[in-house]
This record gives C-alpha cells, sequence and structure tokens, in this order.
C-alpha cells in the first residue's frame, strides 16, 4: 500500500509540473511574439521542493492572479 501510494503521489506531482509547464511555455510565447531568440528553459520555471523525502511542486515563487473566470 505504501508504494501504491507513492506512485499515485508522482503522478499527481508529475501531472502538476506538467501542467505548470505548459502554462509557462503559454506565457513566454506570448510575451516572445515578436522576438523568440530567447529559449525556454523548463529548470527556469520549474521548482521542486522534498518534504519527508517526496517531491511537491513549488509554487511559492508564482505571481498570483485574482481574475475572475468569465462564465
Amino acid at each position: 500500500h505504501v508504494i501504491g501510494a507513492v506512485h499515485c503521489h508522482l503522478g499527481i506531482v508529475c501531472a502538476e509540473a506538467m501542467r505548470l509547464l505548459s502554462i509557462k511555455y503559454q506565457q513566454h510565447q506570448m510575451k516572445n511574439l515578436q522576438s523568440s531568440k530567447q529559449p525556454f528553459k523548463p529548470e527556469d520555471h520549474l521548482h521542486f521542493n522534498f518534504y519527508l523525502g517526496l517531491p511537491y511542486v513549488d509554487y511559492s515563487k508564482e505571481k498570483q492572479t485574482n481574475k475572475a473566470k468569465i462564465q
């Protein structure tokens, strides 16, 4: 059960990391439409913290936006 729980946690962390990277890549493309000279480096946009030996995506350096969703 412990191995299954760790495996599930790693799947969730990988999914969150991919979601964050896709958002950051879209923001990078929008910001650099005219000049595509700056390559997108995932290591500049994704950070992990380890707590009790388990990885977590670090959102502490992310800017919070309080935009209301229009439905």
